[in-house]
């Protein structure tokens, strides 16, 4: 499971919102930076961007709440923004376009003794220090790399820890261009300077790949830091990062590895997860010991298979077992043969 898969967001800009932008620009800040991708920048026509230099020439104060959930520094209206996770954008001003997520989660079984736990002990220790770290003189931020297999856990641990920010009126942003996501920081911090806000780097790795080191080591520990941040990361793939990220505390101070679920954790998520007269009839204890080394996404899918399309528990077993292997396009192992996996 990855963060994508629980978000639905449409990112093109719709005319209307287009109209609102060229209406209520704020005060412009130059060209947007040469690096930022294509997807990333807003492009209205010139004229209307002229339009909007030189309608506004005052300070930016406040956020603009604009149609769809999309929001923007201006000189007035709404104050905050509203808690969420939100994504960012850039126009071709140099400012950015901040648009809440509408996100939407399974139910959170909380395991026992697992990573996860500790580590959301560990962040709320951490937003309840601000005066320890400002006393000492520290710039109060933290970075947090979590790794392991996938589906071992890490993206339920950033859900828990992104629910948890929310639920105290913080802010989360999903970091897809570094660039952007610093331009976004920068004016969040200027609107709102005590604001708490989470960052998430999701397959850090693959993030690095595509718009380099410099951005990424920029963005965690560069010239514009702030308080009041928490950068979370995760990777499958530790090794593909260089020991400047991996081996460099104030850009990740802890890097913790989430391991598959053991057999108690295991056990609880069933129960969690099936009726009372379901976990009556199955045998529990087999359902545990057969699922030795399977993530929670293992889990999840025996549940539904066997529970929800009646699919025989050995069939579905086996076909999840099998999913440790990577298969070949001659492999007739992985085939569907008469509406059943086989």
């Amino acid at each position: 499971m990855t963060l994508s898969n629980q978000i639905h967001t449409n990112m093109s800009m719709p005319v209307a919102l287009v109209n609102a932008l060229e209406r209520s620009f704020g005060n412009a800040s130059g060209n947007a930076p040469d690096n930022i991708q294509e997807s990333h920048v807003i492009s209205p026509e010139n004229t209307a961007m002229k339009n909007y230099e030189e309608e506004s020439r005052g300070g930016l104060r406040q956020w603009l709440k604009l149609p769809d959930n999309h929001f923007m520094p201006c000189q007035d209206t709404c104050s905050t923004l509203t808690a969420g996770v939100y994504e960012s954008q850039i126009t071709d001003s140099g400012l950015p376009v901040l648009t809440r997520l509408q996100v939407i989660f399974d139910s959170i079984v909380n395991l026992p003794d697992s990573a996860s736990d500790k580590v959301l002990a560990s962040i709320r220790h951490f937003w309840k220090s601000e005066d320890k770290f400002l006393r000492k003189g520290h710039l109060y931020k933290r970075g947090i790399m979590l790794f392991g297999n996938p589906g071992s856990g890490k993206t339920v641990t950033i859900i828990r820890l992104m629910q948890d920010l929310i639920s105290e009126e913080g802010i989360v942003l999903l970091v897809r261009s570094p660039v952007v996501t610093k331009i976004a920081i920068q004016h969040i911090r200027r609107l709102e300077p005590k604001r708490r806000m989470i960052c998430v780097l999701e397959d850090l790795d693959e993030l690095v790949r595509m718009h380099g080191e410099a951005e990424f080591l920029a963005l965690l520990d560069g010239e514009y830091q702030t308080n009041n941040v928490l950068f979370l990361a995760s990777t499958n793939y530790p090794e593909k990062l260089d020991d400047r990220f991996i081996n460099r505390p104030s850009r990740f101070d802890e890097v913790i590895k989430i391991d598959m679920p053991s057999a108690e954790a295991r056990r609880t998520y069933l129960y969690a997860k099936l009726d009372v007269e379901e976990a009556k009839s199955f045998d529990l204890d087999g359902w545990v010991s057969d699922t030795d080394g399977l993530s929670i996404a293992h889990l999840r899918e025996l549940i539904i298979a066997v529970t929800c399309l009646g699919r025989p528990y050995d069939e579905v077993i086996a076909r999840l077992t099998r999913m440790k292997q990577k298969p070949s396009s001659r492999d007739t192992t992985f085939a569907v043969s008469s509406g059943q996996y086989a």
